[in-house]
């Protein structure tokens, strides 16, 4: 209660409740339950990194794959500066070494299946440099079986997939923005099996390529960050948010789940 003087219009003055004013918030689901209760028109997730763990492991909330560091990573970094009912965290990749990942224990926890669709939706940040940065992904090679995001030497995200036939099919699309500007953004990779497209999608763009004949990609590590691919990790890459999800998640999807409310 705010005691207020006599003013005109209100000459007793006295004792009156103070209007609340309410500032809509970002959500960022720390269960599968509360990812429906929150998003009920959108995708049900196969797990789900809130990265505000303090140490290892970064605990898979909905499926109990879990990513285990192989050496120390930078926990609960600050920096996030979206709207939400408490300031967001984030693991760093703080040294620059092959070693420096959470890989998830379980090496078939990413594979993809024939006929089966993938998302995966992650919230990052990637430090300005003039190099190829690992983000996020599977498998230990370009040459091998994988799927993941990188940048390229100039910044823009690229996603790519590779599968294991006896003549592979190689996917490789990239953004016409850019990315590593040290600003957070919300990156979806998605493998959209009955559009036949894969995506990578962004709050501003959504860039495809015909998956072609593309088969199962049965990588021969489990989900990454940091290190992915094959490549070193770029001190400064920051993630604060993850969703995987068996289903086509679209630029529409993505748009609610960035509406504050």
């Amino acid at each position: 209660m705010i005691y207020y003087p006599p003013y005109p219009g209100y000459p007793g003055g006295g004792f009156r409740r103070a209007r609340k004013r309410s500032v809509a918030q970002r959500q960022f689901p720390a269960s599968g339950a509360a990812w429906s209760s929150a998003f009920p028109a959108l995708p049900t997730p196969t797990a789900i990194y809130t990265f505000q763990d303090t140490g290892s492991p970064i605990v898979d909330a909905v499926g109990a794959k879990n990513l285990v560091q192989n050496q120390a990573l930078a926990y609960q970094v600050a920096g996030d500066t979206e709207p939400t009912l408490s300031p967001r965290k984030s693991i760093e990749l703080d040294t620059a070494d092959v070693n420096e990942f959470a890989a998830a224990a379980d090496t078939a926890h990413a594979d993809i299946g024939a006929g089966v669709s993938r998302s995966l939706l992650m919230r990052c940040r990637i430090p300005d440099v003039s190099t190829i940065c690992p983000v996020m992904g599977t498998g230990t090679s370009n040459t091998a079986p994988h799927w993941g995001v990188q940048t390229d030497t100039a910044g823009r995200l690229v996603a790519k997939a590779r599968d294991g036939a006896g003549t592979p099919v190689i996917l490789t699309i990239n953004t016409v923005s850019v990315y590593d500007d040290a600003a957070y953004h919300d990156v979806v990779f998605s493998l959209d099996r009955s559009g036949a497209f894969l995506h990578i999608i962004t709050e501003s763009e959504d860039v495809t390529v015909a998956l072609g004949a593309l088969g199962a990609i049965d990588a021969s590590t489990g989900l990454r960050f940091g290190a992915s691919m094959g490549r070193t990790p770029v001190v400064g890459v920051r993630v604060s948010y993850a969703v995987m999800f068996d289903a086509y998640f679209s630029a529409a999807h993505l748009a609610t789940f960035r509406t504050p409310a």
